[in-house]
C-alpha cells in the first residue's frame, strides 16, 4: 500500500514553473546564461513542447503545459493590447490568449490561431496562440546560446535554444518574463 499512496500524493504543477522562473529572469533583457530546464527524473534529458509560429520553432518546458486546445472558440476583447488575441474557455475558466508574435516583438498575422497551448503562470492559466504543434520531444537539458541570432537580438528575453532530434534549432524564450511584460491580469 505505501507504493499506491505515493502515486496518489498531490503534485504541484506550478513547482517547475517557479523554479525556472527564478532562473530565467536574473537581470535586464539579455540571454540568461544561468537559465536551465526544470528538474526532471533523468538529469540528461528534459521534455519540451515544440511548436511553430510565424515560421519559427519555439520550445516550452513540458511541466508548464496544462492543455492544448484545437480550434478553440476565441472571443475578442475590444481595445485589448496587440499581445492579447482574446479569451477562451477552459473547463469553465476564462483564459486570456496571447499572440506569440506580439510577445516576441515580431510582425505576424492577425488571424485566429488554430491551436492554443494553455500554460501555467503562477496561479493563472494563460494561452499562447500557435500555428503548428510538433509535439513533445526529449531534449538535452543544457540550453545553447549559439543558435540562429537574428531573432535573438529582438527585445524578447531568451534563455537560449535547444537542438531537436532532427537537428533543427528551437528557441527557448524566457516565457515567465515575456508573460509578465504583456501585463496580463486574471480575467474575472
Amino acid at each position: 500500500m505505501p507504493e499506491t499512496a505515493a502515486l496518489l500524493e498531490p503534485v504541484d504543477p506550478f513547482a517547475a514553473l517557479c523554479r525556472l522562473d527564478r532562473l530565467c529572469h536574473a537581470g535586464p533583457i539579455r540571454p540568461s546564461p544561468e537559465a536551465s530546464w526544470p528538474e526532471v527524473e533523468s538529469p540528461e534529458m528534459a521534455q519540451a513542447l515544440v511548436f511553430e509560429t510565424d515560421g519559427w520553432l519555439l520550445a516550452l518546458p513540458q511541466p508548464w503545459v496544462v492543455e492544448v486546445l484545437r480550434r478553440p472558440r476565441l472571443t475578442r476583447i475590444p481595445n485589448a493590447p496587440d499581445a492579447i488575441q482574446g479569451v477562451t474557455n477552459l473547463r469553465g475558466m476564462l483564459v486570456p490568449v496571447l499572440a506569440v508574435t506580439a510577445l516576441m516583438g515580431w510582425r505576424g498575422g492577425g488571424l485566429p490561431p488554430p491551436l492554443i497551448v494553455c500554460l501555467a503562470q503562477g496561479s493563472q492559466i494563460l494561452g499562447l496562440g500557435v500555428q503548428t504543434l510538433h509535439g513533445l520531444q526529449s531534449l538535452a537539458s543544457g540550453l545553447r546560446h549559439d543558435g540562429p541570432t537574428p531573432r535573438l537580438l529582438q527585445p524578447a528575453i531568451w534563455c537560449g535554444g535547444v537542438v531537436l532530434s532532427d537537428g533543427r534549432w528551437a528557441g527557448v524564450p524566457d516565457w515567465p518574463t515575456l508573460l509578465r511584460v504583456a501585463h496580463v491580469n486574471p480575467v474575472t
